[in-house]
């Protein structure tokens, strides 16, 4: 089954440079912006079901989506929530990258999978996470799915799906309003 990860549009937070993590922040009108152009590139003579995080961000994005296309079935899944980063959300990513944490922060770098940021999830915890929450959902789904999450959620669905390993994900990222189509 194709699934299409759509990543939120963009955020103030996005914008200035912010860890959102699991923070619930709200698109800014350039998100808006982005949610309507990456809908507009669906076809529109096609039904789809759409699964979403309960971040704002991701749902006013799906809500846009939805003025575009057809939905016949629409969940809120809560394990579709972004990856936690404990103590770095809400600071300057710069900040956590050169001062703050400077030290621990690559050393998640190097290793995601096995170690988190302060108070934080690992890539394991969320993958596990992710996997059980998507295989509940492909078991409802009965049109072509969208998923609308966030930038390390997506990358891990695309993981799960093959497209390349978990040891990439950082390495895999979408922008915001991003597309990736994967096979499940």
């Amino acid at each position: 089954m194709e699934v299409i990860l759509i990543r939120h549009g963009q955020t103030f937070w996005n914008q200035r440079g912010l860890i959102q993590g699991n923070i619930d922040v709200g698109l800014n009108q350039h998100g808006e912006q982005q949610a309507r152009n990456v809908g507009r590139t669906l076809p529109q003579n096609q039904a789809y079901d759409l699964a979403v995080s309960p971040l704002r961000r991701a749902w006013q994005t799906a809500e846009i989506l939805r003025e575009l296309i057809t939905v016949k079935n629409y969940w809120i899944e809560e394990q579709l929530r972004e990856f936690d980063q404990g103590y770095w959300n809400g600071l300057p990513g710069e900040r956590v990258k050169e001062s703050l944490d400077s030290q621990l922060y690559r050393d998640w770098q190097a290793d995601p999978i096995e170690l988190s940021p302060p108070n934080g999830e690992t890539f394991k915890q969320v993958e596990q996470r992710v996997s059980r929450a998507l295989e509940l959902i492909l078991e409802k789904t009965e049109h072509p799915l969208i998923i609308v999450g966030h930038k390390v959620i997506n990358s891990v669905i695309a993981a799960l799906a093959g497209c390349w390993p978990l040891e990439q994900v950082l390495d895999r990222l979408p922008e915001n309003a991003g597309l990736v189509r994967v096979e499940f």
